[in-house]
């Protein structure tokens, strides 16, 4: 069973190899690549077609438990962000900021930020609201808001960090 475990990791990680090292262009091959290599790191579900946003590949895979997930990676498919998107029964998941009080906090963070791409809004923790945004020149910035929507800080964002 060990073996049989072990032979499949093996054969997983050349066929991702194998897809990654044939092309470095852009269009359809990396489109396909970077979908393929999203598979892999979810183990598994039907993927939706991945789409260039700024400078990175996001692709959303559906699990077959009807959860979904957001993957980004860079231009050489290192994995750069996870994000949960929807839990199992197809309603946000449990971290995911939807409606008015997300419209409310990404107001908010502009107003700090200036205007950007918002990658999420999202719960961290009881009384915490991480604002995350894409500014045009690619710096992405953390904005933290208190339950009143009070800005806390604003950092820099570390790529992979969730």
């Amino acid at each position: 069973m060990f073996l049989k475990a072990s032979l499949a990791a093996f054969v997983v990680v050349i066929v991702v190899v194998t897809l990654l090292a044939p092309s470095r262009g852009g269009g359809q091959a990396r489109a396909d690549e970077a979908e393929a290599v999203a598979i892999h790191w979810v183990g598994g579900g039907t993927v939706e077609p991945a789409r260039l946003e700024d400078d990175e590949w996001a692709v959303d895979v559906r699990r077959p438990d009807g959860s979904l997930v957001e993957l980004t990676f860079d231009q050489d498919l290192n994995l750069q962000h996870v994000d949960e998107e929807l839990g199992r029964t197809g309603g946000p998941a449990y971290d995911e900021i939807r409606g008015a009080l997300r419209r409310r906090a990404i107001r908010v963070a502009f107003g700090v930020t200036g205007r950007g791409r918002v990658t999420s809004v999202e719960r961290d923790g009881p009384n915490e609201i991480e604002v995350n945004v894409t500014l045009p020149g690619g710096k992405r910035l953390e904005v933290e808001l208190d339950s009143s929507l009070r800005v806390g800080e604003v950092e820099d964002e570390e790529p992979g960090d969730e």
